[in-house]
């Protein structure tokens, strides 16, 4: 018998997507019963490029009759919060790399970088 955490008992049909990301993902299920996991919802949402071409694999597999649109509002939101995050994401790092540039410039300049380079050595 395993013992759960409150928030492990709340959550144990989902999944968060990841360290950067904070959303969570919850299993489904489908009109005709068939439950569809977390895990794979989140292949889904990563898999495909855009919202539609989501929603057109959903359909493919299970059927266009098997959602309400609640569900398929669920899986947009899920959707557009991972590629939001991702983007951010993205983002963040670009401004972090523009910044260790600049500071690279500084150093070429006669600017004393010592903390820069102590941090890129992980001192």
């Amino acid at each position: 018998m395993k013992l759960f955490t409150f928030t492990e008992f709340v959550n144990e049909g989902s999944v968060k997507v990841g360290e950067v990301n904070d959303v969570v993902i919850d299993d489904m299920t489908t009109y005709d019963g068939t439950k569809i996991s977390a895990e794979e919802i989140l292949g889904m949402v990563v898999a495909n490029e855009t919202e539609d071409d989501m929603i057109d694999s959903v359909y493919k597999k299970y059927g266009q009759m098997a959602f309400s649109k609640e569900d398929i509002s669920n899986l947009q939101k899920a959707w557009n919060d991972y590629n939001a995050d991702e983007k951010e994401a993205e983002l963040e790092a670009e401004k972090e790399k523009e910044g260790t540039g600049e500071k690279g410039a500084d150093a070429t300049e006669g600017g004393d970088d010592t903390d820069a380079a102590m941090k890129e050595l992980g001192i």
